[in-house]
């Protein structure tokens, strides 16, 4: 059974981009502000980045563990705690990439909140305008590297 104060979900799109130039751009932490919507980035060190959603209170994230061009594992601590993975998965001209959360949600604002309105849902919604800006980002990426 999954604890109510808990987000378990897997989001899922097509993109048009090789698995070789999303990885690129999803280990690097820096580039998240680019394409993030809704979030203030600081970055703490090369593999670590804290992020300020539009309410109170931060988390971090970390880059646990990569798999080159196939996976990226980011630790949450904060606000939320556990893990998000992205998994960009090819079939031959075509790439997958899957982003899963399963966090657990520490801050009282936000177990407050999710009584009432699901933070899994909010994630959801999210991930739908994360992927378009993504992909808007890297149709651009090497304008703008």
């Amino acid at each position: 059974m999954i604890a109510k104060d808990s987000i378990h979900v897997t989001n899922k799109v097509h993109m048009n981009h090789t698995n070789i130039l999303i990885y690129e751009v999803l280990s690097d932490l820096s580039k998240y502000e680019k394409w993030w919507p809704g979030a203030k980035f600081t970055m703490l060190d090369a593999n670590r980045v804290e992020v300020s959603p539009a309410g109170p209170g931060s988390f971090t994230w970390d880059i646990e563990s990569t798999v080159e061009n196939e996976k990226v594992v980011l630790s949450y601590d904060g606000i939320f705690s556990g893990h998000g993975t992205w998994t960009i998965d090819r079939d031959g001209a075509m790439t997958y990439l899957s982003y899963t959360v399963s966090v657990n949600i520490t801050h009282g604002f936000y177990k407050f909140i999710n009584r009432f309105f699901s933070i899994r849902k909010m994630h959801e919604k999210m991930m739908t305008k994360v992927f378009t800006h993504l992909d808007r980002y890297l149709n651009n990426y090497h304008a703008e590297s």
